[in-house]
């Protein structure tokens, strides 16, 4: 691609305003030829059922709704291309079954490829537990496991028609890529007294940026939706709150909707599996840090801004992460009947039912989702599965950003939320995220040393494939 006659384009590409005051952006540097939509829907469970993110809750249900659950919808389409959809939920995260399910009926209805949808969760702690192993794992009984499944399939169809509203209100637009700042996020990986604990670690790793797609009205240019990203765990409320709530990802997108009436608000959580926000403990705290976060998106709309053109080229691949070991099945099946009602007899129980499906015995690698989205020559945005901690981010845009090409955004929690993705120096650290997790999430072993390399070299050859593409 001939990424020097776009940078000059994109270097005088310098607008100022200020939209509340009633000034509008600076004219795109031509003809439109995008054409955006969007919807939402109320995904807030109708009924009590367990919540997700934190183990210490066990099978107790949410007790309020403090904040509705959004599901939301943004389809861009260039020209006569086949259009991209964005699905961003309030939720801990999907498994790969629901959004196989998901693509499969949009192919069906609509005709759109897999690779072409993305379905990205904010991680919120406080919404509903929506992954089969927590049945096992955290003592749901049949009653509110059935009505996990209700929950599901109603989101599912609620989904499916909000991108046919998304797609039948789409009208002409402009789309600039721009990219804020907001601190409140801190690496937790605390060193204390030889071992990796959660907490407070001011010199960890950590990806402050605030990427932000701003879709703007072709006739009036101002803003239709904005597709924003931050790198930090929605973790502001902890295990003792027992409320339905989008934490700082639900009020920053409450915020920049009320600023900006008529606006699509879609957050898309990055690579912050090692990120808690500080301070955190408050439902205050989770208002004050959307504010925050709206404030560093709204920010980007007064300084520079890079005009984003198609078309899109789309890319979903597969890579096997291996495990370390994996255990005899029957070892499990003995500590499981010996203690049926302890934490790791569930864990057990789980093991025998994951080998089951397994053909008999637990798996030894893991189908990891790749995606990746070229947006011309002036975007490129890659969505990893899984909890993907900080420097996945920060060494993909090292190494895919600047110096003659276009700007990398890394999103993580994209279509499958299974499992932490840490480095490889974490696996020989120790801590939460490489071990402690992995029982939590329902594994039976850590991942191999290899996880590292594996992620970072799939996601180099899907972003090298799509730079090497002419379009789709």
């Amino acid at each position: 691609m001939r990424w020097s006659r776009h940078l000059t384009i994109a270097a005088l590409a310098v607008a100022g305003v200020c939209i509340g005051a009633g000034f509008l952006p600076a004219s795109p540097p031509q003809r439109a030829a995008w054409k955006a939509g969007a919807a939402r829907v109320d995904i807030t469970p109708a009924q009590p059922m367990p919540m997700a993110g934190y183990y210490s809750r066990g099978n107790r249900p949410f007790d309020k709704i403090v904040q509705p659950l959004n599901g939301k919808i943004l389809v861009l389409r260039w020209g006569e291309g086949p259009p991209v959809v964005f699905i961003t939920l309030d939720l801990v995260g999907v498994p790969r079954s629901f959004t196989d399910r998901l693509t499969a009926d949009l192919r069906k209805r609509f005709g759109i490829p897999p690779e072409r949808v993305c379905v990205a969760t904010s991680h919120t702690h406080t919404g509903p537990a929506v992954h089969e192993q927590f049945r096992v794992l955290l003592g749901f009984t049949s009653e509110q496991w059935a009505a996990i499944e209700r929950y599901l399939d109603h989101v599912h169809r609620q989904l499916v028609g909000a991108v046919g509203q998304a797609l039948a209100n789409a009208r002409p637009a402009w789309l600039e890529y721009a990219v804020g700042t907001c601190r409140f996020a801190m690496n937790r990986r605390a060193r204390r007294g030889g071992r990796i604990v959660l907490g407070v670690n001011p010199n960890g790793p950590v990806d402050h940026s605030v990427p932000g797609l701003w879709v703007l009205g072709a006739a009036d240019r101002r803003p239709m939706a904005v597709l924003f990203g931050y790198a930090c765990h929605c973790t502001t409320l902890g295990g003792d709150f027992f409320g339905i709530c989008g934490d700082y990802a639900g009020y920053a997108q409450e915020q920049l909707e009320a600023r900006f009436p008529g606006i699509t608000a879609c957050f898309v959580a990055g690579c912050g599996g090692d990120a808690n926000p500080y301070p955190r403990g408050k439902l205050a705290l989770a208002r004050q840090h959307g504010q925050s976060l709206a404030r560093a998106v709204e920010s980007t709309l007064s300084g520079r801004r890079l005009p984003v053109r198609g078309p899109v080229a789309a890319v979903r691949r597969t890579v096997q992460l291996e495990f370390a070991r994996v255990p005899d099945v029957a070892d499990y099946a003995r500590l499981a009947e010996k203690e049926p009602n302890s934490r790791r007899g569930k864990h057990a129980r789980w093991m025998v039912e994951l080998a089951r499906r397994n053909g008999g015995q637990l798996p030894g690698t893991y189908p990891y989702l790749i995606q990746a989205f070229q947006f011309g020559d002036d975007l490129t945005f890659v969505g990893l599965a899984g909890e993907v901690v900080a420097e996945y981010g920060l060494n993909l845009k090292r190494r895919f950003a600047g110096n003659g090409q276009p700007p990398v955004w890394v999103a993580a929690y994209v279509n499958d939320v299974f499992a932490y993705i840490p480095t490889r120096q974490m696996l020989q650290e120790g801590g939460y995220e490489p071990v402690g997790s992995m029982i939590s999430w329902g594994w039976h072993s850590v991942w191999a040393d290899t996880v590292e390399e594996a992620v970072m070299k799939g996601a180099a050859q899907v972003i090298e494939e799509l730079r090497g593409a002419d379009g789709p």
